[in-house]
């Protein structure tokens, strides 16, 4: 029977560019699960840390950004999935991580390359099923400015 785990938080990471909305992709390093897959920025929790403080951990990490002052939300999705690997279903809570355009992304070594979408292509550029649903909400509310986005603004 899997197991069931919620020690994990991952960050949506978008910017405004002058012609609209990009959005951060990571290639994922060559002997690391997936390996050569264009994913979003997702990390595990460490004991004594909440799921928002994991998901700014691994945004330093794994690119070296900061949300621009404001630009950080709790994304209202929360992400499931199976791994085969060990046999277990995750529980991922999503926060949303607007970052200026200027910011220069710095890979660790979890990943090769990155690359920004460009909102209309997002769709395509997906990897998994499930992000289809966070794009979903992160434009519904982040980049459409919903009425409730001062609710899930953190920091």
């Amino acid at each position: 029977m899997p197991e069931i785990k919620s020690r994990m938080a991952g960050v949506w990471i978008c910017r405004k560019v002058p012609d609209g909305w990009e959005h951060l992709q990571l290639l994922r390093s060559p002997g690391r699960y997936a390996p050569n897959t264009w994913s979003l920025c997702r990390g595990g929790v460490e004991p004594g840390e909440t799921a928002e403080q994991a998901a700014l951990r691994e945004l330093r990490e794994e690119t070296e950004l900061t949300p621009a002052p404001g630009g950080f939300y709790r994304l209202g999705t929360v992400e499931m999935f199976h791994t085969t690997v060990d046999d277990t279903i995750y529980f991922c809570p999503f926060f949303v991580a607007v970052v200026r355009a200027e910011d220069r992304v710095v890979l660790n070594p979890e990943h090769t390359a990155y690359r920004w979408v460009p909102d209309a292509e997002m769709d395509a550029a997906l990897t998994w099923p499930n992000e289809h649903l966070l794009l979903t909400d992160v434009r519904r509310y982040v980049l459409a400015g919903h009425p409730s986005l001062g609710l899930m603004r953190l920091g």
